[in-house]
């Protein structure tokens, strides 16, 4: 029985979890290596940086890793065998990204600021299609990876 606070982030499937936690290791163990080598760069006054800028990298870089490393994976779809399923889940993906957004939008408007000038509304409206465009990129090519493999495997 695995209780570590991660648990309740991962899915119940052995497989998916494992290979999550795999990336994951991956990006920490690459975080390290790359933060020695910026270490010894800045000790050598071969290179300088802005604390802020490490910082949203060190937390940005575990992140973003793992979703790459997931969505080429090819797991994420395991149910895809036909191109009836493979519609089906990709007009799901579409309203899934199109609920996503609105959410967000609502959440940032509510949360964050209501913008006040039709900048800000274009700001937030850009934001928007951008977080869209995000999800449904990252969905669409998640299931396509896991069509072809399991097109392989039927």
């Amino acid at each position: 029985m695995n209780t570590g606070f991660l648990t309740i982030f991962l899915p119940e499937d052995e497989y998916k979890k494992e290979k999550i936690l795999t990336y994951m290791a991956e990006s920490t163990f690459l975080l390290i290596i790359s933060h020695t080598i910026l270490l010894i760069l800045q000790k050598s006054n071969l290179f300088s940086f802005n604390n802020s800028v490490l910082l949203f990298l060190s937390i940005m870089f575990p992140i973003i890793y793992t979703l790459i490393r997931y969505t080429i994976s090819g797991i994420e779809y395991t149910y895809v065998f036909t191109k009836n399923d493979y519609q089906k889940t990709r007009k799901k993906i579409i309203f899934s990204s199109i609920k996503f957004t609105i959410l967000f939008s609502v959440l940032w408007i509510t949360l964050i600021d209501l913008p006040d000038s039709n900048s800000g509304w274009f700001n937030l409206a850009g934001m928007a299609i951008f977080i869209f465009l995000f999800f449904n990129l990252f969905n669409i090519i998640s299931l396509k990876i896991s069509f072809i493999k399991n097109q392989k495997i039927q």
